[in-house]
């Protein structure tokens, strides 16, 4: 969905997402990765991470976060 559209109301959610087709999308988005016709999309949360090195599954420790399993 381009950023110009307003977003769909929950009516119209529902109608698209019935009408997907998600075992296709996921199948030809292999595709895609495998051939090489992906691009990455860096966001600013994930860039000190990947600054610094950090893996995802240590930030909880950093932040002196508990989550329960």
């Amino acid at each position: 969905m381009s950023s110009m559209k307003k977003p769909l109301n929950d009516a119209e959610l529902s109608a698209h997402e019935a009408q997907r087709d998600l075992a296709a999308e996921l199948l030809q988005s292999v595709k895609e990765m495998k051939a090489g016709q992906v691009q990455v999309v860096s966001s600013p949360v994930v860039e000190p991470r990947q600054k610094t090195g950090t893996l995802t599954a240590r930030i909880p420790q950093i932040h002196q976060l508990k989550l329960d399993p």
